[in-house]
This record gives C-alpha cells, structure tokens and sequence, in this order.
C-alpha cells in the first residue's frame, strides 16, 4: 500500500505538548501554472517559523513524491534524486524542478528525517502537501494522497481570494481524528526565501583583503501577525475531523496537526519524544475587488 511504503511512522496518539513553531514547507515559483509554455515548475523544499520568518535546517527529505489524478487511475513520480541543496530563508534547505508533462492537479507529498530540537527537548518529523493546478484541470484535487497521516482538502485548496474559507480534513491511515488541534499560520508574501548556493566547507581559506566578502542575506521584514495570543491560530476539527478556517489575507496559509510518534535516542543517548507534524499548504490570492455599480 502506498502510504504504508511512503512512511512508516508508528503514530500513537495526538500530541497533548505545544506544537513545535515551524513548519515543512514546498514552495513552488507559481501557486497555479496556465501558461502552456511552462512546462515545468520550481520548487523549494524547507522549513520555516512563518511567525518570524526564520528558516529551520532540514537534511535530504526521506520522500519527495508528485502525484497526480487521471480518473481512478493515478500517476507517481519520485524526485528524491534531483534535489539540489541551497540555503533558503537563512537555512538550509533543497530545490528542485519538476516537469509537469499533463493537464492536472499535482500533489507534491515531502517527508523530512526526524530533526532533534534541543530547545524543545524533542525530535519533529514534517509530513507536507501542497497541490498546484495545471493548465486549466482541476480533476483530482479531492483525491487523498493515501499517507498515513494528512490532511485531505474538503474545498479547492486553489484559486481561493482571501477572505474565503478553507474546510479540510484529518486523517490517519484514512481514519477521520475527531477532536484534531489545527494549528494555522501565515506566509507573510514579504518574506522572500533568498534561495543562495551553500558554503563550500571543503574550500581553500581565501584571504579577505584579495577576494570580495559575500554578499549577506537581505535583511527580512517582520511578518504581519495573524493572531493577537500567540503566533498561530488554532481550530478544533469536529468528531469526524473536520475543520473550517477563514483566511483574512493573501499568501500562502499553513494548516496543520500533530501526533507522538515512537520516542527516538537524542545525541546522548536518551529516549526522547517525536513529533509528527502533518502540513496543508493554500494560497490565498489577492483578488482585485470589484467597485459597486452605479445606477
């Protein structure tokens, strides 16, 4: 079973700690692709504290996966080999370019390794989907990426205008979770990933007089909170795992949950917890508004 082969993650139960602040995230170059001349699509694959606008280091993802529906029958391209590492939003991070060969919606599904954060005295684990529409179809947007646990679109997560709602749901090996913590935040359009080439740890000291220092990362605005108590918004899903949020602005909009995970050993040794945090990405576009008519 494809979920089952994607990860195995031995979820347990759902995360009663905080949520860890960041979040997993694929960035494609454009939410929507209707020009028939691109034909493929840039992508940017990290994690990020959207509240601060801090990038979170990320090794290789375990899974990097793009799905896409044609009636039952569905399509899977794996792009693990052709991701190249960069620095993005300060941190490390990978791209990538994928071909987009037929009319659809494309699920990109990413599963980064267990990260330990000796802040939180924890490990985390992110579970990412975006999907992006392709020249003019929108068949296969309702269509679960079948991972063990997602959080599976209920409304057209594109083409929405800010100030419309998005309705998802939560899954576990295809199980509805009532009850699920939805934690929301923001991607604040400002803050630009400044996507840069690693330093060469391998490279010869160059001497500082002779060669020009390089060029820092541009200073990022401060994202615009969305939320007047704490940094995120938090909707509870009902008893079949559903929930609804209204987006007030554009930029892309995170909505996640968490779940514990079997605990992992930290650098010393130590059993320590894992949290498994699963991501929903949606643009929400600026749409222009239309002036009242006049009688």
């Amino acid at each position: 079973m494809f979920g089952r082969t994607l990860m195995t993650l031995g979820l347990a139960m759902l995360l009663a700690a905080p949520a860890h602040a960041g979040f997993g995230l694929v960035l494609p170059d454009s939410p929507i692709v209707d020009d028939p001349e691109k034909t493929s699509l840039n992508l940017v694959i990290c994690a990020i504290d959207p509240a601060t606008g801090a990038g979170i280091p990320i090794e290789r993802p375990q899974v990097f996966t793009a799905l896409r529906y044609s009636g039952d029958n569905m399509d899977r391209s794996e792009h693990l080999s052709v991701l190249d590492e960069v620095v993005a939003y300060g941190a490390r991070a990978w791209t990538t370019n994928i071909s987009l060969p037929h009319p659809g919606v494309y699920q990109l599904v990413m599963q980064t390794k267990a990260g330990w954060v000796p802040e939180q005295d924890k490990f985390v684990q992110y579970v990412t989907k975006v999907q992006i529409p392709a020249y003019g179809s929108a068949e296969g947007w309702d269509k679960p990426a079948n991972i063990s646990f997602e959080i599976s679109p209920l409304s057209r997560p594109f083409g929405l205008c800010s100030g419309m709602a998005f309705s998802g749901q939560a899954l576990f090996d295809g199980t509805p979770i009532p009850g699920a913590l939805i934690d929301v935040a923001r991607l604040d359009p400002a803050i630009k990933p400044n996507v840069a080439q690693p330093e060469d740890p391998n490279a010869p000291p160059q001497d500082d007089k002779a060669q020009p220092k390089a060029k820092k990362q541009d200073k990022q605005p401060t994202p615009q909170p969305i939320s007047a108590f704490g940094a995120t918004q938090q909707v509870k899903a009902d008893g079949q795992g559903v929930f609804t949020f209204v987006c007030p602005l554009p930029g892309w909009w995170a909505f996640s949950t968490s779940m514990a995970g079997d605990p992992l050993q930290d650098p010393e040794g130590k059993q320590k917890p894992l949290e498994i945090k699963t991501i929903f990405w949606v643009y929400m576009n600026d749409c222009p508004k239309t002036a009242p008519s006049k009688k």
